[in-house]
């Protein structure tokens, strides 16, 4: 009898572990699809910025061209 309480309670303890490390390995998967989702938004961003960049070079070299012609 003694050896099926400590059986039980060893099951128990384990089944305890494995709750937790399900509820962490959530956590974590939610944790990492966060980051994905931040590291696309950034890439989006990125992207964006290089585009204006891109303009903002062209308009001061069209602008330049303008002020040469001018004078």
């Amino acid at each position: 009898m003694e050896k099926c309480d400590l059986l039980y309670r060893e099951n128990s303890r384990l089944k305890d572990i494995a709750s937790v490390k399900l509820e962490q390995l959530a956590i974590k998967d939610a944790y990492e699809r966060q980051l994905s989702e931040k590291d696309a938004i950034i890439a989006k961003k990125d992207a964006r910025i290089g585009n204006l960049e891109k303009q903002v070079y062209e308009l001061q070299r069209q602008l330049y061209e303008k002020i040469r012609t001018i004078y």
